[in-house]
């Protein structure tokens, strides 16, 4: 039988500038096939098989297991990998000296459409030395146009002969459900590259934004890290890798989200009310969550009552909403919802506006006006993803079949397997049919599990607990004919507590400033908050 808390089922689980030029090219051109999905051929070809470069007085060597042609014909979208490419790292250190390496994803052209292609990194620790690059287990989509995407970076960090660090790099084409016809035609090109240097141009570490810009700002003042560990919490313990800026892909390309706790840079004060910032979205939009009202000091440098922290509670939201008037069928799950019969898509359509919408909606028209509104991007994506969970997910939470997700069809979204079972969450929306283009909605559970909380997991320092409940814009599944919207609990736990549509919870709005927005003065800390005149 499904519990509805169910958190007692929760599964506790030097350097010099050297580079190499290619070592993996890769090529996928399309031709039509058929009307829905495109037919084309990948070849990844490179320039040697075997590469040896010298860092730090060692050697180190790139080895292509197989050799390094692969031909995948008649693909088309799918959700399995199409391919992988297994190539080892082999170090031989001579010298006293750490002998650092790093990897890029270098893209000289893709003209798909952003997020279309997706790639993973599986490392090991072959030898057991030094310390490879972490494992990229979330998908990562690769936005449209050419660039550079860090997979990271590994260490031989003693001497030794034959150590060795093994990767698996694989490529997918994920179905989003959709015919992809945009995607006929397409071309990819892209090669793997190695530096011994870390600032060397071909690893660009940490983001780049016009000097005065906000952007700028923001990465100015925070730190930028690399791989964040989504599956566990961020807080206290674990500041030095999980808090800071990090890159992560969304559904405009490359964003930069905040993860950590309340000493992060990110408050804004905005349109009399405070903000934090929970991304720098891929089209350079600054994405914020409400944090409170906020009266400006003398100086017009912080508001009058402060910043509110993580036990504000009620103070950061701008009050409570059911999320919807009606339980009792799936279509209610929706921020937008559709018709009470038809297909899938005519029941989970955006059309008609959830209580909650209508809250937050009001609110804004209320308080974001005149040159404060013109800041506001009215085109922000805000993903209510009602794409289904898999049988390991359905059967997880105690249903034996996947649901259709139609009338009062028990059936669980797939946000709830990405929080809660596996902590792989994204921000690039799995269905073109549930990104809504607002200016003004609710934040996603994949965001709030990026920015340090987990479902299942209590955290009471991570930047989005506030000791208080509040919706978040994501289903989580419809069962006993109850539409289920999870919001945060009081101590952090991201779907910790029941959240049946017709309850009450707190409400905070999320919304996008325009890239050209600039800050009047402050550092983003809470003593010094961002200003927006």
């Amino acid at each position: 039988m499904f519990d509805q808390e169910y958190i007692e089922k929760s599964k506790k689980r030097e350097r010099k500038a050297y580079t190499l030029g290619v070592l993996l090219m890769l090529l996928i051109t399309f031709s039509l096939f058929g009307g829905a999905y495109a037919f084309f051929t990948a070849i990844f070809t490179g320039v040697e098989d075997d590469t040896t470069i010298t860092i730090g007085g060692g050697t180190l060597g790139i080895h292509m297991d197989g050799g390094n042609i692969i031909t995948m014909n008649n693909i088309f979208p799918r959700e399995e990998a199409w391919d992988t490419k297994r190539f080892t790292i082999t170090g031989n250190n001579n010298t006293s000296l750490h002998m650092e390496y790093f990897l890029n994803l270098v893209v000289t052209e893709n003209t798909f459409q952003n997020g279309s292609l997706t790639y993973t990194l599986e490392s090991q620790n072959t030898s057991n030395t030094g310390t490879p690059i972490q494992s990229i287990t979330t998908q990562r989509g690769i936005p449209t146009g050419a660039g550079v995407h860090s997979l990271g970076g590994g260490v031989f960090d003693e001497p030794g002969t034959g150590m060795s660090h093994t990767y698996y790099l694989t490529f997918f084409f994920p179905s989003r459900g959709v015919p992809q016809n945009e995607d006929q035609g397409a071309t990819f090109r892209a090669h793997v590259g190695i530096t011994g240097d870390g600032s060397a141009a071909t690893q660009p570490m940490e983001p780049n934004f016009p000097d005065g810009s906000a952007g700028n700002e923001i990465v100015s003042n925070n730190p930028f890290r690399m791989n964040p560990d989504f599956t566990i919490v961020a807080d206290n313990s674990n500041r030095e890798t999980q808090e800071g800026i990090f890159r992560v892909e969304d559904d405009h390309g490359d964003a930069y989200i905040f993860r950590g706790t309340h000493l992060l840079n990110n408050n804004v004060i905005f349109a009399g009310h405070q903000w934090k910032i929970l991304r720098i979205e891929g089209n350079g939009n600054i994405r914020m969550i409400y944090n409170g009202i906020c009266t400006l000091n003398s100086e017009g440098t912080n508001c009058t009552e402060g910043i509110n922290g993580n036990t504000a509670a009620a103070a950061t939201t701008i009050g409570t909403s059911q999320f919807n008037t009606q339980a009792i069928h799936a279509r209610f799950v929706g921020y937008m919802f559709g018709s009470e019969t038809g297909t899938f898509n005519e029941q989970h359509a955006n059309v008609n506006n959830s209580a909650v919408k209508t809250f937050v909606d009001n609110w804004f028209n209320n308080n974001i006006t005149g040159d404060n509104r013109d800041r506001v991007a009215n085109n922000t994506i805000f993903c209510v993803d009602r794409s289904i969970a898999n049988q390991e997910v359905h059967t997880w939470f105690g249903i034996e079949e996947v649901g259709t997700g139609l009338g009062t069809e028990p059936t669980v979204y797939g946000t709830s397997g990405r929080v809660r079972l596996t902590g792989l969450p994204t921000l690039v929306c799995p269905r073109a049919e549930d990104r809504i283009s607002l200016p003004v909605g609710l934040p996603s559970q994949d965001e709030l599990n990026m920015a340090g909380g987990r479902g299942g997991f209590d955290n009471n320092d991570f930047f989005l607990r506030t000791n208080g409940r509040y919706w978040t814009i994501s289903p989580l599944f419809n069962l006993s004919s109850n539409a289920i919207v999870r919001p945060v609990h009081v101590n952090g736990d991201i779907i910790g507590t029941t959240g049946i549509v017709v309850d009450s919870s707190g409400v905070r709005p999320v919304l996008s400033l325009n890239s050209d927005v600039v800050f009047a003065r402050g550092n983003g800390s809470a003593a010094t908050p961002f200003v927006v005149e």
